[in-house]
């Protein structure tokens, strides 16, 4: 397929994922005063086996470390992250996702759940597999190209919408 073809593609699927994907998506986050950034700060934080340095983290939001502590700082009131210091060199703070954060990501799963079935329901029995599969393979897709998306996306750590 030539590459103007999945430009158009893409472009003609934007309004319909953000009416369907984001928009509920937004207003379940609204609802509870949480960021798009905030919740993708906390999957990060998530996805690390243990507590991580703030440049870590930075790091792999692709922001600034600046942007990384005003984000940080915002899960950190709500009560969703800890910092945690190291005993040897109390310089070194590493940031934890407490109870209340997992509490929140496990009740927002199933809030999500609930607001996406009338999105699910309205995709035609015998399309459900294809759809499944599309997005299975857009998963497999970007998880390939993720080193290439950042060098690509490096010119945009100075973003001024934060991070993430």
């Amino acid at each position: 397929m030539p590459e103007d073809e999945i430009q158009q593609l893409l472009l003609e699927l934007m309004p319909p994922w953000h009416y369907w994907m984001v928009k509920p998506f937004k207003k379940l986050l609204s609802e509870d005063e949480v960021s798009m950034g905030m919740y993708y700060t906390l999957r990060m934080l998530r996805w690390y086996d243990s507590p991580v340095i703030m440049g870590e983290l930075a790091k792999t939001a692709q922001c600034s470390k600046q942007q990384m502590s005003k984000m940080v700082g915002r899960l950190i009131d709500a009560g969703f992250v800890e910092q945690i210091k190291e005993p040897n060199d109390r310089r070194i703070i590493r940031l934890k996702v407490t109870e209340k954060g997992s509490a929140y990501m496990e009740h927002l799963e199933q809030q999500t759940k609930v607001s996406y079935v009338s999105m699910l329901s309205a995709i035609p029995e015998k399309d459900r597999g294809d759809f499944f599969s599309a997005l299975k393979t857009l998963r497999r897709v970007f998880n390939e190209i993720k080193p290439e998306m950042l060098a690509f996306s490096e010119q945009d750590n100075e973003r001024k919408d934060g991070c993430a």
